[in-house]
């Protein structure tokens, strides 16, 4: 359950974040940063602006989902080619409202979710922004509310871009009834009334997983999340499917449910695994956060990645291509989802036809250093 304090603290990292991020991306532009130049260290930026590091990194997350900024390990975080900001005229009177659950109402909500979250919001934003649409954003709901009252709230937008399962059947389909065009992003209701985009956990987490099998694992371990989120449950079903593929059994002893997401929690149930008596020689968590957390309980236990242990993450936060070593990750396309979640909604308004299907997006496997062949003594 989450607290009025902990909303609270979840809203303010949140925006607090992305006008850190507003911030700099106004510097570049602006020429205080060149291309090329090399930004301060995260902990710099934390100690000259009062924030914390989560803050920072969840700031250049967003300025490099835009291209403003790339990250090279070892060497910085470096000022690319900034793309125009000139915002053309409004396309429509009525804004477009993006909706989303109040943040105590979900489940499992917490910063770690928030700041997901926020760069699916934040595609949306950019890509409003950059074709001149007018956009409501802030619009949280309650599902409790009277059916008639939520509808009066929301049918005299343009068309809505709903963020999770933000919206009950019944408010859904009376909006589609009423031809409002609707796209819903990491949203598993089987519904027909209204377009959604996901992303293919399952099969980006099959890629995770078949890297590393073919590099020679056969324990391979799995730190996952909550089996009720329908994304826990693909990217289970993609690990269980590269096994398959390869002919190699599942051990069920070797996956770990572990729901909250933080990297104390990880950390924890890696060390559970290493005392095992055949211990796993790769790890495959379901979210680059958990992976943090693993590779800081391996290094406690004196073991080397990728030398003893190989970890693969799921996410490509922005930290994933910092770690030590950096994480090979499959990387979710957050960002990209919102901005195709807007295109949808204006092509509905532009065209006056109403869509239900479902877009599903790819991941994409980035390899980096923490995984390799397996062990020689395995």
């Amino acid at each position: 359950m989450v607290t009025r304090n902990k909303q609270s603290m979840m809203k303010r990292q949140g925006w607090k974040y992305l006008s850190m991020a507003a911030a700099l991306e106004h510097d570049i532009r602006s020429g205080r940063y060149n291309v090329g130049d090399r930004l301060p260290s995260e902990r710099v930026f934390a100690r000259e602006q009062g924030v914390t590091l989560m803050t920072v990194r969840g700031a250049l997350q967003v300025l490099a989902d835009k291209g403003l900024i790339s990250r090279e390990q070892g060497r910085g975080t470096f000022v690319s080619l900034p793309t125009p900001s000139v915002r053309p005229a409004a396309k429509a009177l009525k804004p477009v409202g993006l909706i989303g659950l109040n943040p105590g109402l979900q489940a499992g909500g917490n910063v770690i979710n928030w700041q997901l979250r926020m760069r699916r919001l934040q595609g949306v934003v950019d890509a409003a922004f950059q074709q001149g649409i007018s956009l409501q954003t802030q619009v949280e709901i309650d599902p409790s509310e009277p059916l008639p009252r939520l509808i009066a709230n929301l049918e005299h937008f343009a068309g809505l871009v709903l963020h999770d399962e933000s919206l009950p059947q019944g408010a859904l389909l009376a909006l589609h009834g009423r031809g409002l065009p609707m796209v819903a992003i990491n949203c598993y209701l089987d519904t027909g009334y209204c377009a959604r985009i996901h992303v293919n956990s399952r099969l980006g987490a099959g890629d995770a997983v078949g890297h590393l099998l073919n590099l020679g694992h056969r324990r391979i371990a799995l730190i996952v999340g909550d089996a009720a989120r329908v994304s826990m449950r693909e990217r289970l079903q993609g690990y269980r499917d590269a096994h398959a593929a390869h002919e190699v059994p599942v051990d069920a002893s070797l996956i770990v449910l572990e729901p909250r997401g933080w990297p104390q929690e990880a950390a924890r149930a890696a060390r559970r695994l290493m005392q095992l008596a055949d211990r796993p020689t790769a790890i495959f968590t379901a979210s680059d956060y958990r992976a943090l957390g693993v590779l800081e309980a391996l290094r406690q236990e004196g073991l080397r990645v990728p030398d003893d242990v190989s970890v693969v993450g799921f996410d490509d936060i922005c930290e994933a291509e910092q770690a030590e070593p950096p994480l090979t990750t499959v990387a979710n396309p957050l960002y990209a989802s919102g901005r195709l979640a807007l295109q949808m909604v204006q092509e509905q308004i532009e065209s006056g036809r109403r869509e239900t299907s479902v877009q599903m997006l790819p991941c994409t496997l980035k390899v980096r250093a923490s995984s390799g062949p397996v062990p020689a003594t395995r």
